[in-house]
């Protein structure tokens, strides 16, 4: 921190508007005056616009006795730029009442001072004390000696020496730089465990390779044998008691492997995916549909749709299998690439839980030798 200038207002012995004192071309000087002139009173303006102390016993006693408010005003550089600290005080009107402080900081561009005070004058000399690396013990520890106090530093406990030496010499950015290096450390860590957790699904899906392409094969190999129907049901005005498709496998001989399921509604709902067995479904019949065009097989499967009043609770489920979640005019696709395995008299379904005006549900399944 370097003096530029400093103005004194009713300040301790300097009343009224006193001259501004200017630095300017000031390497080393020597104040010299008879005791009460005011020497100790340019250091006090100093100290107090900077951080508002001084060795006085409180504010009000740096108040001219003839007056009732004063203030300091003081620039200096630090760090390449001019700053300018304006500090004012009142004395209480009551005796009960406290005197008023106000600071003000600004800094010096383009020809004149712009303010960057804080919202608050604790905040203010936050800033204050940033820009300058040091705050009022350091100060008078090191640079500034008081009056009968020249053993200041020696007197202080260790731990209070430790740290005027520690602004002194700035270890301060050293604690910065420790904390955002625990900060970044903390925040690789983070990225670490969410790229192991990404690694960790690729590995277990990697593992699954080989039974999905198996999957994909005997799906393929269905298809192509004439063995992979659709059933597709639309209905209109379901309620959260309807079963929108239900699929029954009856073959005696074959199981029934569900390839795909697609859902559609026209209302913001949740869809819920179950299966059961031995139940006698009610409702509109649904035609099974062969996925190859080149073959006259027949499913062997009862197909129903819009079955009112035989929700998912009355067919007697306990748990859903999985369920799904669509927007209003939504659709949701489930694979499920063959693992959900009908055996005979098995029956899978698909509700919804909402009521709603349309929808429309398709099942994709394809037939193994049992």
């Amino acid at each position: 921190m370097i003096p530029v200038r400093l103005k004194m207002h009713n300040f301790m012995p300097y009343r009224g508007e006193v001259p501004p004192f200017s630095f300017a071309g000031i390497h080393t000087a020597c104040i010299c005056g008879d005791n009460g002139s005011g020497k100790s009173a340019l250091v006090d303006a100093i100290t107090w616009a900077m951080w508002g102390r001084t060795r006085a016993n409180s504010d009000d006693d740096l108040i001219h006795m003839a007056e009732t408010e004063m203030a300091v005003e003081f620039d200096f550089t630090a760090g390449g730029r001019q700053y300018r600290i304006i500090r004012r005080h009142s004395r209480p009107k009551g005796r009960r009442a406290s005197g008023q402080s106000t600071l003000d900081l600004l800094m010096s561009g383009n020809g004149s001072f712009k303010p960057i005070t804080g919202d608050t004058l604790r905040q203010t000399q936050r800033k204050i004390i940033d820009i300058l690396h040091m705050d009022y013990d350091t100060f008078i520890n090191s640079a500034f000696l008081r009056q009968g106090h020249a053993d200041e530093f020696t007197k202080q406990q260790p731990a209070q020496r430790k740290q005027v030496l520690a602004n002194i010499l700035g270890f301060s950015f050293y604690d910065e730089l420790e904390e955002r290096a625990k900060d970044l450390a903390k925040q690789r860590q983070v990225e670490k465990l969410q790229l192991e957790s990404i690694i960790q699904g690729i590995d277990q899906e990697l593992a699954q390779k080989p039974e999905l392409e198996d999957r994909l094969a005997e799906a393929q190999q269905a298809l192509a044998d004439g063995r992979a129907f659709a059933w597709t049901s639309a209905t209109h005005d379901y309620t959260a008691l309807d079963t929108i498709l239900g699929v029954e496998n009856n073959s005696p001989t074959r199981d029934l492997k569900i390839k795909t399921i697609f859902a559609t509604g026209s209302t913001a709902t949740e869809f819920i995916v179950f299966t059961v067995s031995g139940i006698t479904m009610t409702g509109t019949a649904v035609t099974n549909v062969g996925l190859n065009r080149n073959s006259n097989n027949t499913a062997e499967a009862t197909a129903i749709g819009d079955e009112t009043g035989n929700g998912e609770q009355a067919l007697g489920y306990t748990a859903p299998l999985f369920s799904g979640r669509f927007a209003n005019d939504g659709s949701a696709e489930i694979d499920v690439d063959g693992a959900i395995i009908l055996p005979q008299d098995h029956m899978i379904g698909v509700d919804f839980t909402a009521d709603g005006t349309t929808c429309n549900v398709t099942i994709w399944g394809y037939y193994v030798d049992r």
